[in-house]
């Protein structure tokens, strides 16, 4: 009896691990991640069963049907807690990593830059960015991993009382029906998304992102130009250049002590008094 309920455990053992290796498919739709957890989970789930039924073989039955048993659960403990260490070496790793040169020649001349001063008042601001990043929905980013807000998104900023709405590219995600499409979204300032046909707002943020590591390396390395315009005069008022790294944390360039905060650099370029 205990070598039949042993094939049964195992059986079900399978098919959990060609389920779950489904979880595995990668951002871009590789299945190379369903594969390997398939190769090791059966492997596994193989190696196990055939200590269990030697187990049975010996009248040992309890103890064949208590390792078929353990078999996920074990594998589950000793997944999680390998890939606790590997982040955490990584990351410690890329701690004590140097600074490459090409990085620290970037910070000599990064962070903001105020350049000029609007001519007339900005009521309105546009955020533009390529399609293929969402990332410059980020408003605030600083070096502490454990300090509440590390991330703040335009969507959640409130604008001065002098930022009568502020403009982006469209996503559906945010206020604006999926079964809509628009180029552009505009918000009202304390208001609800609102799909647009074009930008027409005083000021222009655009971003630019630009990868600085080799696709292998430990610490990955991205480059943010942010440039703010007067879109009425076509003049530049303000720059902001800075690097982060793998954890999207900033290695220089920040616009106070330890943290850039993109919102309070936008406000004041523009002109404008933060709330």
């Amino acid at each position: 009896m205990a070598t039949v309920i042993t094939f049964l455990i195992i059986a079900a053992n399978c098919v959990v691990i060609y389920f779950v290796s489904f979880l595995a498919v990668g951002g871009d739709g590789s299945s190379d991640g369903v594969s390997t957890v398939r190769i090791a989970g059966f492997t596994w789930v193989a190696v196990t069963a055939v200590f269990a039924l030697y187990q049975c073989s010996k009248e040992k039955g309890s103890v064949g049907v208590l390792i078929t048993t353990l078999t996920l659960p074990v594998a589950y403990i000793v997944v999680s807690v390998a890939t606790m260490v590997w982040s955490a070496t990584e990351h410690l790793l890329i701690q004590v990593e140097p600074i490459p040169p090409q990085i620290a020649g970037i910070c000599k001349s990064g962070g903001p830059k105020f350049l000029n001063v609007p001519s007339s008042p900005i009521h309105s601001i546009a955020f533009s960015w390529e399609a293929d990043f969402d990332r410059a929905r980020f408003s605030y980013l600083n070096k502490d991993s454990r300090k509440f807000g590390r991330f703040r998104f335009l969507e959640d900023i409130e604008f001065p009382q002098s930022v009568w709405f502020m403009e982006r590219r469209f996503f559906s995600g945010v206020g604006v029906s999926a079964d809509e499409h628009w180029p552009y979204m505009r918000r009202p300032n304390g208001g609800v998304f609102v799909g647009a046909a074009e930008l027409t707002a005083d000021a222009l943020v655009s971003y630019e992102f630009i990868k600085l590591s080799k696709p292998k390396a430990r610490n990955a390395y991205e480059l943010t130009d942010i440039t703010v315009t007067d879109r009425r005069t076509g003049q530049v008022l303000a720059t902001l250049r800075y690097p982060v790294d793998a954890f999207n944390s900033p290695v220089c360039g920040e616009t106070s002590p330890g943290e850039v905060n993109i919102a309070e650099f936008i406000f004041k370029a523009i002109g404008a008094v933060p709330k």
